[in-house]
């Protein structure tokens, strides 16, 4: 996988921030690529996810990552795979597909998680709809760059 543009980077930044913003009960909010390694994280002080070594956070991520995938093999069958919830003791586990990685979001267990995951998909929806035209947009430009129109008549 190619490392991300700088651009990209702020993206997925803007994308976590805006995400943890949408409910004080969220601790967490990470973008993990498909092989298991964290491109962002943003994690509030009172995180409980913050009680795991980084060895341990990866491996959740990985492992998680690895859920979203197989959940994904049954997309035709099943309809397309948006969520998964984990409930825990401590917190709530919430991860959402994006691109080729996933988004983990970490909440507190008091959370209201229906409203909290509408609210997560519709960004995450404007995320991919941005992303996608802006691509178009650029693909548009490459292909009128340097072309000569001619007008007869």
């Amino acid at each position: 996988m190619a490392p991300l543009s700088l651009e990209q980077s702020l993206e997925i930044s803007k994308l976590c921030q805006v995400i943890i913003s949408l409910d004080p009960g969220i601790h967490a909010v990470t973008v993990v690529n498909k092989n298991g390694r964290i491109l962002n994280s943003i994690l509030r002080d009172d995180s409980t996810t913050k009680n795991l070594t980084s060895q341990e956070s990866e491996m959740l991520c990985m492992q998680r990552v690895l859920q979203t995938s197989m959940n994904r093999e049954f997309d035709t069958k099943l309809g397309l795979f948006h969520c998964t919830v984990s409930y825990r003791d401590k917190m709530i586990e919430l991860i959402f597909p994006l691109l080729n990685g996933i988004i983990f979001v970490g909440s507190d267990p008091k959370t209201p998680i229906q409203e909290l995951i509408m609210n997560i998909s519709k960004e995450i929806n404007d995320y991919k709809f941005n992303l996608e035209h802006k691509i178009a947009s650029e693909k548009m430009k490459e292909n009128t760059v340097g072309e000569t129109v001619t007008i007869t008549g």
